[in-house]
């Protein structure tokens, strides 16, 4: 009766690693894609908002934009000079993360240095151009 063969040492270890099921290799895909979907909001972006400040822009001098995310924990402060009239409307570029946001403006007026007025908007912010019309900060 013959013999049965003898394990090859080599041969048992030269198998490779176990292959993966293609239903995990779904499942793991389909959890990084969700983790991106669900944290791209959350990671800043440019942002772009237009200052509409109407037909009496020109009388500004200074204006000052302050801002707050209503969800979590961001705030910020632009403030611009007007040496020459200011223009109609004013294209600003944030780097924000979508979401609500609070915008607080103040406008000094040329003829008035010490009078101010001041206007309050809520946003939602999602990757494409807002206009804010802010006209009373002019009259």
């Amino acid at each position: 009766m013959p013999s049965p063969p003898a394990a090859d040492p080599e041969r048992d270890t030269d198998l490779g690693p176990p292959r993966r099921s293609p239903y995990l290799r779904l499942l793991i895909a389909g959890g990084i894609a969700l983790s991106g979907w669900l944290l791209l909001p959350h990671i800043p972006h440019d942002q772009t908002v237009i200052f509409d400040l109407g037909p009496g822009a020109a009388r500004l001098s200074k204006l000052e934009v302050n801002w707050e995310a209503e969800a979590f924990d961001h705030q910020g402060r632009l403030l611009l000079n007007f040496p020459s009239p200011a223009p109609a409307r004013l294209a600003q570029q944030f780097r924000l993360a979508d979401g609500d946001y609070e915008f607080r403006l103040s406008a000094t007026r040329r003829e008035a240095a010490a009078e101010r007025t001041e206007v309050t908007r809520r946003i939602k912010l999602e990757g494409s151009t807002v206009t804010l019309r802010v006209e009373e900060l002019t009259q």
